[in-house]
């Protein structure tokens, strides 16, 4: 059901999951610190970020280990056209080794996404893991205010590009928070 963070004061106690479905504007820090609490807690969060300018929650992400990239993905392999896709949908094969992706043997296509990808130097405590990339032949675009796209080795992620990631914090008695981020809602 709906939860309203800033008003609620609290994840409700009987959630098994809080899903944040493509945020348009940076949460309120309290909304992020009662969040930050339920993983905390061993609670299970699903964020589904899009492209700039679109909420990065950066700072709640570093906390994680997590980088939402400032940029949108491109692929160049030419393979969507063949499903009526452009270069802005990437094709995915590339699976990470997680329980979340283990029966993945098909392609997927994410429109409109951003690269999210484990830092590179993980919190203690913490394992970040990708879900899924993009294909060697894209990038994260970071220029978004040209209207073509084109690889610039000093600025743009080279692919393959990872779309999303879960974070596991392992917890006392057992427990464990998990935190999993897509580029894409």
């Amino acid at each position: 059901k709906p939860v309203n963070l800033a008003s609620e004061g609290k994840v409700p106690d009987d959630a098994s999951v809080l899903i944040m479905p493509g945020p348009t504007s940076e949460p309120f820090p309290n909304e992020l610190e009662l969040i930050d609490a339920y993983l905390n807690k061993g609670g299970s969060v699903l964020i589904l970020l899009d492209p700039p300018p679109s909420a990065s929650l950066g700072d709640f992400m570093k906390k994680w280990s997590i980088d939402a990239g400032n940029n949108f993905v491109v692929d160049a392999s030419g393979v969507g056209r063949l499903f009526g896709a452009g270069p802005t949908i990437p094709l995915v094969t590339n699976y990470g080794n997680h329980k979340i992706t283990e029966h993945f043997n098909v392609m997927s296509f994410f429109p409109l996404v951003r690269s999210v990808s484990p830092a590179a130097q993980p919190a203690a405590g913490l394992t970040v893991e990708k879900l899924l990339s993009s294909n060697e032949r894209s990038w994260g675009e970071t220029n978004m205010k040209s209207p073509e796209a084109s690889m610039d080795e000093k600025t743009d992620l080279k692919g393959p590009v990872p779309l999303a990631v879960v974070a596991t914090k392992d917890l006392p008695e057992n427990k464990k928070g998990r935190l999993v981020v897509y580029g894409d809602s």
